[in-house]
């Protein structure tokens, strides 16, 4: 999927499928991280990097208290890939 956002909190928001429970890889063009998948990014430790269903259906990938797309270093329609880890 591509990235569709980055809204005022610095969370990045795609159309991706994503399962509770499960870690993920997350691979921009270049580099990868994994990330947690939670209900909501506040279950995250401070700085981690998790993904998440929004209230729109969508997937979503924030930091607790950081800047996803900074750390990921995406921008608007950047392609983004999510493999199962």
């Amino acid at each position: 999927g591509n990235l569709i956002l980055s809204d005022r909190f610095e969370r990045i928001v795609s159309r991706l499928g994503i399962n509770v429970g499960e870690k993920v890889l997350v691979k921009t063009e270049t580099l990868g991280r994994y990330a947690t998948v939670a209900e909501v990014f506040s279950k995250a430790s401070i700085g981690e990097l998790v993904l998440y269903k929004n209230s729109f259906d969508m997937a979503e990938l924030a930091v607790n208290q950081g800047s996803a797309r900074k750390i990921m270093g995406l921008g608007v329609g950047d392609p983004v890939v999510l493999c199962k880890a």
